[in-house]
């Protein structure tokens, strides 16, 4: 590692020759098994990172600005026409134009992937599903989460007829702290984050609906709203989806269900009695029903 140089290709060759010299390792000195089984995982995680971020992590790093920074991750991230980091599963296109569900994960802000979208059964009844990588906490400070999901919008906006899309109904669906972000990207209080790199940026980034699955983080954990959630922007239709037994994160939902009704702002609030947190379609309690509920209100805002 010390021989490291910022060109992945090299590093990657000098992660594979430490990791045969370390199998040696294990068979020439048995004693030394657990601290050389240590070395090698941390190459394998050293390695999964620097392959999943590219020179993009690097660039940043070495403080190049904001705006240049934007455009490596779009890049690097596949908010662009080799797009990897935006999973699309659509259904039988001779319904096209599809609406959009956009699928953004939970996992703390830390934690979590784009992968093993739970929503790919949406595609069977009509929907065209993307599932969204977005920077977590340890890669990319706020606003980078917003960034990434409004950015993600923007690209799907600008290729919607190449995929058989409907630009005017694309919609966000997002589970625990996925459903704090789509909240946030419902409406942002800022009119934009981070310069126009191209043309995908004249995109409106404004959702045409939102399903928040037992979000999080929604309150100051002092009685009000998050201060960063904008409650005076119009926001587009909105499904609140919360249990009663997920006492760390309904009384956030609760409280923005109040402010929402307050604000008088459509929307709708399913909150069932058992389910827990993190089901998603594993569910055993009564929260079981949400996704048939949830399909039911989507058919009802003509989503489909």
């Amino acid at each position: 590692l010390k021989s490291y140089d910022p060109d992945l290709g090299k590093f990657s060759n000098a992660l594979k020759q430490l990791m045969l010299e370390m199998a040696k390792k294990i068979v020439e000195d048995g004693e030394g098994r657990t601290r050389v089984i240590e070395l090698t995982g941390i190459a394998v995680i050293a390695l999964g990172a620097f392959g999943t971020l590219g020179l993009f992590a690097w660039r940043f790093a070495r403080g190049q600005d904001r705006d240049k920074a934007v455009a490596d991750l779009r890049s690097s991230l596949g908010l662009s026409d080799s797009a990897l980091a935006l999973g699309l599963r659509q259904a039988d296109l001779e319904q096209a134009p599809l609406p959009v569900v956009l699928w953004i994960h939970g996992g703390g802000w830390k934690n979590g992937s784009k992968e093993n979208c739970p929503l790919t059964w949406l595609a069977a009844e009509g929907y065209a599903v993307v599932s969204l990588g977005y920077r977590l906490s340890w890669l990319g400070q706020w606003p980078a989460q917003l960034d990434d999901a409004r950015a993600a919008i923007r690209w799907l906006r600008t290729n919607a007829a190449r995929h058989g899309l409907d630009p005017n109904r694309i919609g966000l669906m997002g589970f625990s702290a996925g459903g704090n972000l789509a909240a946030k990207a419902n409406a942002p209080l800022e009119a934009r984050t981070y310069a126009p790199v191209d043309a995908v940026d004249q995109q409106s980034c404004r959702p045409d609906f939102a399903v928040l699955v037992y979000p999080a983080y929604l309150d100051d954990k002092s009685g009000q709203v998050s201060p960063d959630l904008n409650l005076k922007a119009s926001l587009p239709p909105t499904l609140i989806v919360h249990t009663e037994d997920d006492k760390s994160f309904v009384p956030g939902s609760k409280r923005y269900h109040a402010a929402l009704e307050a604000a008088k702002v459509p929307h709708e609030f399913k909150l069932y009695p058992t389910g827990g947190h993190g089901y998603g379609l594993r569910c055993t309690g009564e929260a079981k029903a949400w996704p048939d509920d949830t399909l039911a209100w989507l058919r009802k805002h003509g989503l489909r």
